[in-house]
C-alpha cells in the first residue's frame, strides 16, 4: 500500500493550489472603508453597507433581492420559519443532499402542508434563477411505531417521487429528441 504524501509517499496533486484568498485593490479599499467608518457590524442599524451589499449580491446571483443575516444559524432559522418549521422541530442532514425534518406533535396533513409550502417557495424561486428540484416523503409515527419503520415509509415515498421526476424528465428529453430527429 502506498504511503501518504505527508509521510514521504508520492503526492497525488503535482500542481500547487491557487493562492487564497483572491483579492484585488477594490477589496482592500472596500474593507478599509468599512474599518475606517468604525461601523463594522451595522450598529447602529442600518449600517452604511446594509443595503448595498445584499443588492449587489442578489444582482451577481441573478436573484430578485438579498437579505443580510448575522450568521448561518439565523439564516437557517428564518428559512425554516418561512415554511412553518419552528421550535421543537428538528432538521438533520442524513446524506449528501438528504435531510430529515422531524415535526413533533403534528399530524400527517400538517406535514404534507409543510412540504407543499416548501415546494411553492421553490416554484417561485425557480422562475427567478437556476432550476432546483426537491423530493419529499412524509410519514407519521403513531405510538408503538418504530423510527426505522417511519423512516422507511418516508424514504420509499421520496425515492418514488425522485424516480417519477426522473422518468418525466427522460420522457421530455426523449420527446424532444424524437421531434428533432424525425
Amino acid at each position: 500500500m502506498p504511503s501518504l504524501a505527508a509521510l514521504g509517499g508520492e503526492p497525488v496533486r503535482k500542481e500547487p493550489y491557487l493562492e487564497w484568498p483572491v483579492f484585488d485593490q477594490r477589496d482592500i479599499e472596500a474593507v478599509t472603508k468599512v474599518i475606517t467608518t468604525g461601523r463594522w457590524g451595522g450598529f447602529p442599524y442600518p449600517g452604511p453597507n446594509t443595503f448595498e451589499f445584499p443588492r449587489k449580491f442578489a444582482e451577481m446571483q441573478g436573484g430578485g433581492f438579498g437579505v443580510v443575516m448575522m450568521n448561518g444559524t439565523i439564516t437557517m432559522e428564518v428559512a425554516m420559519r418561512t415554511v412553518g418549521i419552528g421550535w421543537g422541530d428538528v432538521i438533520v442532514r442524513t446524506g449528501g443532499d438528504e435531510f430529515i425534518i422531524l415535526l413533533p406533535e403534528i399530524n400527517e396533513a400538517t406535514a404534507i402542508q409543510c412540504a407543499f409550502r416548501i415546494r411553492e417557495i421553490l416554484k417561485k424561486k425557480n422562475k427567478e434563477g437556476p432550476h432546483l428540484s426537491i423530493s419529499f416523503g412524509t410519514a407519521t409515527a403513531t405510538k408503538g411505531t418504530s423510527f426505522t419503520k417511519v423512516m422507511k415509509i418516508a424514504d420509499d415515498q421520496m425515492y418514488l417521487e425522485k424516480t417519477e421526476k426522473k422518468n418525466h424528465q427522460d420522457m421530455q428529453v426523449n420527446s424532444d429528441q424524437i421531434s428533432l430527429f424525425r
